[in-house]
């Protein structure tokens, strides 16, 4: 009897270790197959299952004839396959990591496209925007005109024409200043530094337009009554105005007082010039539209701003900014869409407005009117801003 239960032992000892020998392989190719990609990685029940129905095949093969010692031999293999288990979560993937690790590889996708379109727009603008110069013009000759809105600037109008009349190199062929309905001793200072002097209605676009009729340049420059140019911008304008699809440039707005330089209000000029732009026409801005203003010194030639009937005089603010828009529209004699350049060079305007409304007050006048325009806003309501916050200056 102990005899036979030796016997017994040993042969159960035997199968189970051909049932681990046999089983092993199996896994091996498993591990192998999903190593190389063949197959994805399976969460740990699923590997539970499939080495149970391994060890299960591989049992009915080798264990024949061997029912009396069936829970030994079960035994034997839950060992085996708790040490396969094992073997499995240590090796095996985490299905949060997969997740993790696809959402990551969405958002890589995402940040490349998204740098590639970036690029491939900042192109298309490059080239869209690169200049045209036009053969055997003789651009140097190309006489500027001078422009310059003054409503009861006699305080003011003295620095300006002193500065555009003695100091320019070269100079201006003209200086016209429209006094529109002045009532103070702007006429007559302005004749007094040799300008021409034009009456008419009241209105900074009416007085723009009334100067532009008399200038005798092909180029006007519409100059500010309290904006001082650089020296050389007559070569500036004749040097921009070569290509030919500038229909209008502007300069960068410098602000100060005699006591202060207003960095902030100077800065959001800039970006005002762009951000306007974009807000109110966004496919026009991919085409080289952009939003100048007043006190930036605009200038262009004399017969686009005829082409385009000039300033729009019904507008009491915002004129300029309406003029980009018509002028961008109309473009010029080969291009069916002009571009308008910011210049990188300087004019200083004074910031005798912004002291006395304020900084923040100021900056949120410039963008309520702005935003007024950009959205249809009646004329009245206009008049009403225009009042409000430059009365002393048109």
């Amino acid at each position: 009897m102990l005899v036979g239960a030796s016997h017994a032992t040993v042969v159960a000892r035997a199968t189970s270790h051909a049932r681990a020998s046999t089983s092993a392989p199996a896994a091996l190719a498993l591990a192998v197959a999903r190593a190389r990609g063949v197959l994805a990685p399976k969460s740990s029940a699923r590997v539970v299952a499939a080495s149970s129905a391994s060890s299960a095949l591989t049992s009915t093969g080798a264990g024949d004839g061997d029912g009396g010692d069936d829970g030994s031999n079960n035994n034997n293999n839950n060992n085996n396959n708790n040490n396969d288990n094992r073997w499995w979560r240590d090796g095996d993937f985490d299905d949060d990591g997969v997740d993790d690790a696809r959402a990551f590889h969405q958002w890589v996708k995402f940040l490349v496209g998204a740098l590639a379109a970036r690029w491939l727009v900042l192109r298309a603008m490059a080239m869209n925007d690169a200049p045209v110069y036009a053969k055997g013009d003789d651009w140097n000759a190309k006489r500027v005109s001078i422009v310059i809105p003054a409503r009861n600037e006699a305080k003011a109008i003295g620095a300006v024409l002193r500065r555009v009349t003695e100091a320019l190199e070269p100079s201006a062929c003209d200086v016209v200043v429209a006094v529109g309905d002045s009532t103070d001793d702007t006429a007559a200072i302005a004749k007094k530094y040799g300008a021409t002097v034009v009456s008419g209605a009241k209105g900074r676009g009416n007085q723009m337009n009334a100067g532009a009729r008399v200038a005798k340049g092909d180029y006007l420059l519409f100059l500010h009554a309290d904006t001082t140019p650089p020296a050389d911008v007559v070569d500036v304008i004749r040097r921009q105005l070569r290509d030919e699809k500038t229909v209008i440039g502007g300069f960068v707005s410098l602000i100060e007082t005699p006591t202060k330089t207003y960095w902030a209000m100077s800065y959001h000029n800039v970006i005002k010039t762009t951000y306007c732009a974009v807000v109110s026409r966004p496919f026009a801005y991919l085409r080289g539209f952009r939003i100048l203003f007043g006190d930036q010194a605009m200038f262009c030639r004399a017969e686009d701003f005829d082409a385009v009937g000039g300033f729009d005089g019904s507008i009491p603010i915002m004129e300029d900014a309406d003029l980009c828009v018509r002028m961008h529209y109309k473009g010029t004699r080969k291009f069916n869409r002009g571009r308008i350049k910011l210049l990188d060079r300087v004019v200083t305007t004074s910031g005798r407005r912004i002291e006395q409304l304020g900084n923040f007050r100021a900056t949120c006048v410039h963008v309520l009117i702005a935003c007024s325009w950009n959205f249809g806003v009646g004329e009245r309501n206009l008049r009403r801003l225009y009042d409000w916050c430059y009365r002393d200056v048109r």
